[in-house]
């Protein structure tokens, strides 16, 4: 893959890492003994097992199998915490709030705000972690947690999974952000807007208000990591089964390349095609070819590696070349 490579990443011991300060940040607490029945019937992932210090990742749907959110949850003894996008949590609280039944032994806390996280690049990351006391990362599986100190302040160490960009997310208190960025900024350069951004399309992950919005399924755009296909029943699940058991899945979320020659901003292009076509949701030049790479839902028939297809925008139009993703 081209990868993050050709921007500002350090290189330590062969191993290349960075990191960023996340803008999306969010959390909500789920207390009471029935916290995890409430998440297995309301989410696509199977909550039955789950225990400290372990995690996985879900996502809510509407009845109709349509996307409402994708949720990162920690395991405590006493609680879920779910990983949100900061700017749905007051939705979100709302719409748990909702659907807790008057038997239920369950509360919901919006807790976005009171801590940021740090999000760290690179395999690199883990002899620096083991300097900084979380000896027992490696052994971490994808989505668990670790509470620790970075100095004097209290730090949860995760372990990023298959749908996240970073390899660890440290999440700190607000009050002492800047004493545990330091300490970060002086291991690795910082990486901007415009590299993640690279970099996420790079690697064909969905982020919320492009590829993830209430037009689409989770199956569409690549999130299978965070649905079960064996557990009981729960909210959107007919639909979802549906498009599994029926083979109903009529979208793709795909990489396209473009010609050096196409503009870089290509999101909302239309994609033609058969039907209702498809659009373009991200796209970014790749440093590496000085050319349009982008991620685009389209229906079936154009989701063939390799396929070209033609893209529009008002006046515009541009040929693609249609690949698998991750970008290789």
């Amino acid at each position: 893959m081209w990868g993050i490579r050709p921007c500002g990443m350090k290189t330590v011991n062969n191993e290349e890492i960075g990191f960023a300060v996340s803008e999306h940040y969010g959390q909500l607490q789920i207390t009471g003994n029935d916290r995890l029945d409430f998440l297995q019937r309301l989410s696509t992932n199977d909550f039955r097992n789950l225990k400290a210090p372990n995690g996985l990742p879900a996502v809510l749907a509407s009845p109709v199998g349509r996307f409402i959110a994708l949720l990162f949850a920690s395991a405590r003894e006493d609680a879920l915490e779910l990983r949100i996008e900061a700017e749905q949590a007051g939705a979100l609280l709302k719409y748990f709030n909702s659907m807790i039944f008057w038997q239920d032994d369950v509360q919901v806390t919006n807790r976005t705000g009171e801590a940021t996280a740090i999000e760290l690049y690179g395999a690199g990351w883990l002899a620096h972690l083991r300097d900084l006391g979380f000896s027992a990362t490696a052994e971490m599986p994808p989505y668990a947690w670790l509470d620790g100190r970075i100095g004097d302040v209290p730090v949860t160490l995760y372990r990023g999974g298959a749908l996240d960009l970073f390899d660890w997310l440290v999440a700190a208190p607000d009050a002492n952000l800047a004493e545990v960025e330091a300490t970060f900024a002086a291991l690795a350069p910082r990486l901007d807007a415009e590299t993640l951004k690279q970099a996420r399309i790079e690697r064909g992950l969905p982020a919320w208000g492009h590829e993830l919005t209430d037009d689409v399924t989770p199956l569409e755009v690549n999130l299978l990591p965070a649905v079960s296909f064996s557990k009981g029943c729960y909210v959107g699940q007919e639909v979802i089964a549906r498009q599994t058991n029926y083979d109903k899945v009529t979208r793709r979320l795909v990489g396209l390349i473009f010609a050096a020659d196409a503009p870089a901003e290509l999101e909302g292009w239309e994609v033609k095609g058969p039907g209702r076509g498809g659009r373009i949701t991200s796209s970014v030049v790749a440093p590496r070819s000085d050319a349009p790479i982008a991620l685009a839902i389209v229906p079936r028939g154009l989701a063939e590696p390799d396929a070209t297809v033609t893209v529009t925008h008002e006046d515009q139009t541009h040929a693609a070349r249609v690949v698998v993703l991750p970008f290789a």
